[in-house]
C-alpha cells in the first residue's frame, strides 16, 4: 500500500479559484479589443486606436500570469 500523501495548503486552491475569473476576463478584454482594432482596419483619426492597442498589450499583460496561476493551480492539485 502507497504511503498516504502529504496535503500541501489549500493556498493552491485559492489561487485558482482567484485567478481564473481574472484570466477569462481578461482575455475576454483583449480578444473584444483586437476585435474592434480588426473592425477599424487598425487605423483612426484619434488617438483612439492608440488607446485599443495600449489596452492589448495591459489586457495580455493580466492575462498571461493570471492563466499562468490557473495552471500552476491545476498542476499542484494533480
Amino acid at each position: 500500500m502507497p504511503a498516504p500523501r502529504e496535503r500541501t495548503s489549500g493556498a493552491a486552491g485559492c489561487v485558482g479559484c482567484v485567478a481564473l475569473p481574472i484570466a477569462v476576463a481578461a482575455t475576454a478584454a483583449c480578444l473584444g479589443l483586437i476585435h474592434v482594432g480588426r473592425v477599424n482596419h487598425w487605423s483612426s483619426d484619434g488617438p483612439g486606436m492608440l488607446f485599443v492597442m495600449i489596452g492589448i498589450l495591459v489586457t495580455g499583460g493580466v492575462a498571461l500570469p493570471a492563466w499562468q496561476a490557473v495552471l500552476g493551480a491545476l498542476m499542484e492539485r494533480d
